[in-house]
């Protein structure tokens, strides 16, 4: 048999399969076809879920409700975040983010301290029922020695 024949065959076994009306899906194991039903239907359904997770459905908040939920911090821009280089001092930060931000925290590790400071992100606030207004933010944080180490953004 030559590689014409025996794709001359498979061509006519094809179209015998479609001329009988038998389903595309029909495998051997019955079992087979039961598995991708369940495994199609389980795929659709964990697109609905993560589509309807994902969409936030809480109402927004005002920049001023934010700016009072924060303390009267400075809203900022996730461009004027991304702008901030690392090194500079926390007094250098309040002079580029326009405000000092009383949002933040002082951990101590080891024999270092590590000064994090939190900023809001502007038209990004929400009515959370658990946390009351939140909104993204900036966090940056400086080592003992005064200096910018790591900046995060914390999504709301």
């Amino acid at each position: 048999m030559t590689s014409d024949q025996s794709s001359a065959s498979l061509a006519d076994e094809v179209a015998r399969e479609a001329a009988s009306g038998r389903s595309v899906w029909h495998f051997a194991d019955p079992r087979l076809s039961a598995f991708v039903w369940i495994a199609l239907t389980l795929v659709a359904g964990m697109l609905i879920f993560t589509s309807v997770a994902l969409a936030d459905a809480r109402p927004p908040a005002t920049n001023a409700e934010v700016q009072d939920a924060y303390g009267f911090a400075p809203l900022i821009t996730n461009k004027q975040a991304r702008a901030v280089p690392l090194g500079v001092t926390p007094l250098q930060l309040e002079r580029r983010l326009h405000g000092e931000s009383w949002n933040g925290t002082n951990r101590f590790h080891g024999r270092t301290w590590k000064i994090c400071i939190t900023y809001p992100v502007k038209d990004t606030g929400v009515k959370d029922k658990r946390l009351g207004v939140i909104a993204d933010e900036w966090t940056f944080c400086f080592t003992f020695n005064n200096r910018l180490k790591r900046k995060f953004f914390w999504n709301s």
